[in-house]
């Protein structure tokens, strides 16, 4: 049997369970890459690149970040933590209202927000884009805060959040 699903050119089409950026896009949020709102790079991320916060003094060569590594502060505050928490729960109320338009769900099994099959109008899937973007790279702006911000905000937008 086949099936046939008749997208308008006004939608696109979700087309996989595993859709969506690469699953490990932090190298394309650092540079400015990837998201519906391309930067070219232009979003300029930490100068020093990975290496100062993933290997600094307090990682040694773990690779796991640490915020004593980092010593600016004029890209997530005076106080990180809270900064990059916000956006987390900014990003998950993304991820509920892309849950409402059936784009995702929210797996009972390991907490997560997983794509799903699904035709949407193009500027919800643009959300969608980005959305799994910013999810999949896991720093909650960390990357790259003022790419990461217009992606979201653009998400926030059209979504009516």
């Amino acid at each position: 049997m086949v099936v046939v699903f008749d997208v308008p050119t006004t939608h696109a089409y979700i087309s996989s369970t595993h859709a969506g950026p690469h699953h490990g896009p932090q190298g394309n949020l650092w540079g400015g890459l990837g998201g519906v709102a391309d930067g070219d790079g232009i979003y300029g991320a930490h100068a020093d690149g990975c290496v100062k916060c993933h290997m600094g003094p307090e990682s040694g060569h773990s690779f796991k970040p640490k915020e004593e590594n980092c010593t600016v502060t004029d890209c997530h505050g005076s106080s990180k933590e809270p900064a990059l928490d916000a956006f987390a729960d900014r990003v998950d109320a993304v991820g509920e209202a892309l849950e409402g338009i059936h784009a995702v769900h929210l797996s009972d099994e390991d907490g997560r927000f997983h794509p799903q099959y699904a035709s949407l109008p193009r500027a919800d899937f643009n959300a969608w884009w980005d959305f799994m973007l910013l999810y999949e790279d896991r720093s909650n702006s960390a990357h790259n805060p003022a790419y990461a911000e217009t992606l979201l905000s653009g998400a926030e937008g059209q979504l009516g959040l």
